[in-house]
Formats: C-alpha cells, structure tokens, sequence
C-alpha cells in the first residue's frame, strides 16, 4: 500500500471505529454487531473468540448489560495484515 492509501485506510477504520464507540456507549449492541461481516471472528481477551456475527452480537448484548459506561480507546493502535483487513 502507498502512504496516501494506508492514510485513507486509518481514516476509515479510525471513523468506523468512533461509530462502534458511540454504538457501544448507547447500550446498541445491534449497532455493535453491524460493524462485523456475518462470518467476522471477535477475539477478546480473556474472553474468549466468537466466530460469525450471531455469536459476536451474543457477546456484545452480554458484555454490554453486565459493563455498563462509557467505553473509549486510549491510543489505540492499528496494524495492516493485509489489503482489507487490520488489527485494531
């Protein structure tokens, strides 16, 4: 990828990310689960990894009722593996 491209890319994900953020602090864990494709896999330490977007919104609706607040990243961190995809 060219820096404008891997510029572009942060820009998108950092916008969908503050989506999920706004989703996720609104108690929305439809909103949550939206962000995934239907066979996206969730990894979350120490809880484990959730494959398809039934199961991540399983989590979210579960982790969302027990964790009610505000939600935020703190310098989060965004790392290429490949054309379309990063780890956040």
């Amino acid at each position: 990828m060219h820096k404008r491209q891997i510029e572009t890319f942060h820009a998108s994900v950092r916008l969908a990310n503050q989506n999920w953020v706004e989703a996720f602090n609104a108690g929305d864990c439809e909103g949550c689960s939206s962000f995934y494709e239907p066979d996206g896999v969730l990894h979350v330490l120490p809880f484990g990894t959730f494959n398809g977007r039934d199961a991540i919104r399983e989590f979210w609706k579960n982790f969302i009722w027990e964790n009610s607040g505000k939600f935020e990243y703190i310098e989060p961190e965004l790392k290429i593996v490949e054309s379309q995809s990063l780890i956040l």
